[in-house]
């Protein structure tokens, strides 16, 4: 088999470099996933072990909900990390989807923008709306461009059908952030 889509561990290893220097060597972090999926928790684990390699950083929890539990839980996870970790700080998601159960208790519980700033993955519609609108609590989402990795897959096929070998492209990872989400 090959894999045309993005490593997961680039992906966790993006989204730590991208707080490291937004934080200016200084982060705490709540690094968040789902552990129900590899691909996930390699995503996750690859934003911790690179937090950690940041002096003035700190992953303050390793977090993992199920996906079928996100809606119920980040909400409450989220107020309970600004309770107890207080603020400036930054939580991260392998995928935004958990992003739009985080916002809300951010904002019902008074939280500036700013003072916590996500950092996901995915590049959901949801996630374009929060960077695009700016003050929504997320700042980045690391996008997987699926009509790209769908021509990719057709150019894959077609070397496979003719003999030929893989063409070893694989997307890397691409930052979404106010600056270029337009």
């Amino acid at each position: 088999w090959y894999n045309i889509q993005q490593d997961p561990k680039e992906i966790g290893e993006a989204q730590a470099d991208w707080i490291i220097a937004h934080s200016k060597g200084k982060a705490r972090v709540v690094v968040t996933s789902h552990c129900e999926f590899q691909i996930a928790c390699e995503k996750a684990h690859a934003t911790e072990a690179r937090i950690k390699e940041c002096k003035g950083c700190e992953v303050l929890e390793f977090s993992t909900t199920p996906i079928s539990e996100a809606a119920q839980r980040q909400p409450a996870l989220v107020s309970a990390w600004v309770q107890k970790y207080g603020t400036p700080l930054y939580i991260t998601s392998v995928a935004d989807y958990t992003a739009d159960f985080q916002v809300p208790p951010l904002r019902a519980g008074g939280v500036a923008p700013g003072e916590v700033i996500l950092v996901s993955a995915a590049g959901n519609r949801s996630a374009y709306e929060r960077i695009r609108a700016g003050d929504q609590y997320q700042l980045v989402t690391v996008s997987e461009p699926h009509p790209e990795q769908g021509y990719q897959v057709i150019d894959e096929f077609n070397r496979a059908f003719h003999g030929q070998p893989p063409s070893g492209w694989h997307q890397r990872p691409y930052l979404v952030t106010p600056d270029n989400v337009n």
